[in-house]
Formats: C-alpha cells, sequence, structure tokens
C-alpha cells in the first residue's frame, strides 16, 4: 500500500467518525426568548415562547385550565397574518404529579399547515403520545373592530376542552419602570429608592398587542392519573424536529 493510499484511508476512517459521532451526539438545548426579547426568534418568530397560566377552572372547579401564549407582540393590523400556528413546531405542556420533577402527564399540540388566512387550522391533542382529539383553531381577522367568538372545542370521552388563537396579551409589564428600579437597585443595592407604580399609575406595555394562545380545560382527575395528587407543577415547552 503506498503512502498516498495509506492516508486517503486514514481520511477516509476520520471522516466516517466525525459522521457518526454528529449523527449519535444529541443535540444541543436552545433556550428561546419571551415577547421577542432575544436572538434565537429572528429566524421564526414561532419560537417566542411567552407567558404560561394556571387556575380552576370558574366553570367548573373539578377542572384546570393551563393557557401557554407564542409570538408576541402582534398588532391588530397583522391579526391575519400573524394569528396562526407554525405547523413545524409542537407545543407541549407538562404536568408532574409524583414529586420527580419529570413530566408524567404531557399534552403534545400540532397544527395542520395554513392553507388561507380565512381557513381554521386543525390541532391535534396528544396525551403521553396517544392522540385524544382535533379541534379547529379560531380564525383571526385584520380588519373585524370586535374579536371573534371563541372555537372551543370539548372532547366527549375525557372532559377535555381546548381554544387555540389569537388573544390580547394577558401579560401586565410596566417595562420603563422596571428598568429605572433595576438601575437603582444595581446603583444602590437595598438602600434603592426608586420603586414600582401602582397599578393605576403603571403602563402596561403589553396593552393593545396579541399574542397566539392554546387554553386548555383538563379535569383534575386527568392529570391525577390514579396517584390522587391534588397538587401538581407545571411546564411548557415548544421544539422544532430534528
Amino acid at each position: 500500500m503506498t503512502r498516498t493510499s495509506r492516508r486517503q484511508t486514514a481520511l477516509i476512517a476520520l471522516a466516517l467518525t466525525i459522521a457518526v459521532t454528529l449523527v449519535s451526539a444529541p443535540a444541543p438545548r436552545t433556550d428561546a426568548a419571551d415577547h421577542r426579547d432575544g436572538p434565537v426568534i429572528t429566524g421564526n418568530q414561532a419560537l417566542d415562547i411567552n407567558d404560561i397560566y394556571l387556575f380552576l377552572d370558574p366553570n367548573d372547579n373539578s377542572k384546570v385550565v393551563v393557557a401557554m401564549s407564542v409570538y408576541g407582540a402582534i398588532v391588530p393590523a397583522e391579526n391575519a397574518a400573524s394569528g396562526f400556528f407554525d405547523h413545524t413546531v409542537l407545543f407541549r405542556f407538562q404536568f408532574e404529579n409524583t414529586g420527580d420533577a419529570a413530566g408524567d402527564v404531557n399534552f403534545d399540540i400540532t397544527f395542520t399547515k395554513l392553507s388561507g388566512y380565512s381557513a381554521p387550522q386543525v390541532a391535534t391533542i396528544k396525551e403521553n403520545g396517544v392522540t385524544l382529539f382535533t379541534a379547529p383553531t379560531t380564525v383571526s381577522s385584520s380588519t373585524a373592530r370586535t374579536a371573534p367568538p371563541p372555537v372551543i372545542t370539548t372532547d366527549p370521552t375525557t372532559g377535555i376542552s381546548i381554544f387555540a388563537g389569537l388573544r390580547e396579551d394577558p401579560f401586565f409589564f410596566d417595562v420603563e419602570q422596571f428598568f429605572r428600579v433595576r438601575a437603582d437597585r444595581r446603583a444602590n443595592g437595598a438602600a434603592g429608592t426608586v420603586g414600582f407604580r401602582t397599578l393605576d399609575t403603571a403602563v402596561d406595555f403589553t396593552k393593545g398587542y396579541n399574542v397566539n394562545a392554546i387554553v386548555v380545560s383538563v379535569p383534575i382527575s386527568f392529570l391525577a392519573n390514579g396517584t390522587g395528587a391534588t397538587t401538581f407543577d407545571v411546564w411548557e415547552t415548544i421544539s422544532l424536529p430534528q
């Protein structure tokens, strides 16, 4: 074997090793941003994860409502162009009921590809990988002066209900005063004198902006999953396929 052929063989072996390593290595985790405040959403605003909310269903206290908002700061004029869900993204609610910090009851929600601004998408709801039911989204409008009636779908088998569509951002944040308080604390520590404004004087920077929201009402017994749990940890994730 000549020196040239040995070198070529070594390079081929090295290339194969690198290829196997790249295929075998897990994908690196990437933290997303909320309300458009990070570079990760520059190429895909569907990754703009905002907030999560959890509360007892006011219409039925045997259920809890969990909601996530994504794609923040949508102005009304962009409702139709922005009020839909990326069909390549997996939206997940994770409920933990055993104290091990790992999701026990996971709801995965995906959407069909947008076919037109006047047609609803179809959401598929899965629980721990098993499809439960499908539901249409609420179609948004950039010209209507009032919000459309929310389309809420309830699965008769599980009692789970879902809404997916545009809502005004419920997050309240006085941004200007926050930065004043932060600068004061950095300069003066606990001795700072600048405080937050009261609710009647604070300026809500999210007022008038919309978000895409996924809202699910779930029976508490379903979340307990036979454990008898009455308290839960919950978090949300959004992810793209590799």
